[in-house]
């Protein structure tokens, strides 16, 4: 990073300005940050060396991307899952989803599990209570329904034993953990893990390799870091309203890539507020755990 640059000091990356800004993830064997235009359905590329950006778009509304190899990916759309080719720049369909064929929900938030398979949930368009869903998709192109009648299932996670998952329900305005059988991938006792006021509204998360949260706070400018037991740590100030998501990534895996939204903002706000939609960077001293990857039965037919 450039001279000067201290811990909780937040830096804008790559000058593209997004409508809702989601899922980031970083490949540590290529170097590129990934993330989403979600509801304009662009898939972006970034190169933290050279600041050179690509951008694809889908054709559908993009929730959230999981990584297989260096140029292969699966995706959660508007319609269920899918995979990307980004060499062919070609998207597939798996298969429809009949939750997602119902015009009022879409896929939101995910995150690629330590068992090969790409978690993800649903949501109403508008975040109605009752119609989110949880979803494991597996290699064999099947898919589990592990749990009904959220608000808006939002950043997952698990801990570096991987005994323990963690999700945010923004509309529920916590954070769920689950006991994770390794074996058989159930997730088990569900409990709210940190209760947020009424008036906070957790977004996307990182969790780190020290166990510790890192969460955009919707509408709040900002995010904030908790320890493995949910207790505040510190809170870093964003030059936007709606940061949306995050992940650490970079050569020593201990940046924070933080995406956001515009999406609400009035015409005022949208004049007045001209970072809303970019992506931000920020050096910490924590560091990423490691980096999970789709297994590979469906990309062979």
């Amino acid at each position: 990073m450039g001279k000067g640059f201290k811990y909780s000091s937040v830096e804008q990356i790559f000058n593209i300005q997004m409508e809702h800004g989601e899922g980031p993830i970083w490949d540590n064997v290529t170097k590129s940050f990934y993330w989403v235009d979600l509801l304009q359905g662009d898939f972006h590329k970034g190169d933290l060396s050279t600041k050179k950006t690509e951008k694809v778009n889908i054709g559908q509304a993009l929730g959230v991307i999981g990584l297989h190899t260096a140029n292969q990916f699966i995706l959660a759309t508007r319609d269920g899952f899918g995979t990307f080719d980004s060499k062919s720049k070609t998207f597939k369909l798996i298969n429809p989803i009949p939750e997602t064929l119902d015009p009022q929900v879409r896929f939101n938030d995910g995150v690629m599990g330590p068992d090969g398979k790409f978690y993800a949930g649903t949501m109403n368009w508008e975040g109605k209570e009752g119609y989110g869903k949880f979803f494991r998709f597996n290699s064999d192109g099947r898919y589990d329904i592990l749990e009904q009648n959220h608000c808006i299932p939002n950043g997952m996670g698990w801990n570096m034993k991987m005994d323990t998952f963690f999700m945010i329900d923004t509309g529920h305005h916590c954070i769920y953990s689950f006991n994770y059988i390794k074996d058989s991938g159930q997730l088990q006792d569900k409990k709210v893990f940190k209760q947020f006021g009424s008036n906070e509204h957790p977004d996307g998360m990182a969790i780190d390799s020290q166990n510790h949260f890192w969460i955009a706070m919707w509408g709040s400018s900002k995010i904030i870091h908790l320890d493995e037991k949910g207790m505040f740590v510190e809170e870093i100030p964003l030059p936007v309203k709606y940061p949306t998501s995050c992940c650490f990534g970079g050569e020593q895996l201990n940046l924070l890539f933080i995406t956001s939204s515009r999406l609400l903002l009035n015409e005022a706000e949208r004049v007045r507020d001209t970072l809303s939609g970019n992506n931000f960077i920020l050096e910490t001293s924590h560091r990423a755990q490691k980096e999970y990857r789709f297994a590979t039965s469906i990309f062979k037919s």
